[in-house]
């Protein structure tokens, strides 16, 4: 069981890719959250998710901390996929229909998030850099991603309430679809 929770601390090898293996961690967390936004359709039902896969990264990190003998290792990014985790519950609901503009919905959604999400966790502005600095181990590795992928959904959330990214999508429309 622990060499499961050291490969799940790991993304299963994404936190060991150089450099920035936060990035990669992210990047790797892409295919699976899109595969589960397909699935669980329910925001509670994700909620529900997302707080089971925080507490067992809480349990992974600890023992990925301890085989790296390092209080939060870099190496260690499940704290990573479950901020992206975050970030994503707040995307609009993406429901049918399958057409150009809902892939241009899906692409444009999962970059502007993936990339808030990492501009939060790296920024880490109050309190994400307060809980980097004040809890430690499995907890304190993953406390400061939830309030990164919080920041991005916000944001996330914002652009899309405000029609920013409908604009962006209306204006991108003919370069990718050739209309």
């Amino acid at each position: 069981m622990r060499r499961f929770g050291y490969w799940l601390s790991i993304w299963f090898g994404a936190g060991l890719l150089k450099p920035a293996p936060g990035t990669w961690g992210s990047v790797f967390s892409i295919p699976f959250w899109l595969v589960t936004l397909y699935f669980i359709e329910s925001k509670l039902l994700l909620s529900a998710f997302i707080i089971g896969l925080f507490f067992v990264g809480v349990w992974a990190s600890n023992i990925g901390a301890k085989r790296l003998q390092n209080d939060d290792p870099k190496e260690v990014v499940i704290d990573e996929v479950v901020g992206m985790g975050i970030t994503y519950l707040f995307f609009p609901n993406m429901l049918p229909p399958y057409n150009h503009m809902w892939v241009d919905q899906v692409v444009l959604n999962t970059l502007i998030g993936f990339a808030l999400f990492r501009l939060f966790d790296i920024w880490k502005p109050p309190p994400v850099g307060t809980a980097d600095e004040r809890l430690h181990g499995g907890m304190g590795i993953m406390v400061d991603d939830v309030f990164a992928g919080i920041y991005a959904g916000i944001i996330l959330t914002a652009l899309n309430m405000s029609g920013v990214m409908s604009t962006v999508l209306l204006m991108i429309a003919p370069f990718t679809h050739g209309r």
